[in-house]
């Protein structure tokens, strides 16, 4: 199986998505310091986040998380579509 991040909303898992792959090939042997995730939510997904559990999850064979966010975290991120 193969490692990922995701936003879990309703409990279904929104990947990330790869972005900038082509600076991360080119520069093997170097490891930025900052990484940017993107994710493609629906619009009913979106709408989730209103007053349904989000959580973020790595699914990686060296770490496995999930963190559930709190009402402050999902309105934080919500704003972001607007924008």
């Amino acid at each position: 199986e193969r490692a990922f991040v995701a936003i879990e909303v309703k409990g279904e898992p929104v990947p990330a998505r790869e972005t900038d792959v082509e600076r991360l090939t080119r520069e093997r042997e170097l490891t930025s310091t900052v990484h940017y995730l993107k994710f493609a939510f629906t619009d009913e997904q979106r709408a989730a986040f209103a007053d349904g559990e989000i959580a973020i999850v790595s699914n990686h064979p060296e770490y496995q998380a999930r963190t559930v966010f709190n009402e402050e975290q999902r309105d934080e991120m919500a704003s972001d579509f607007g924008a």
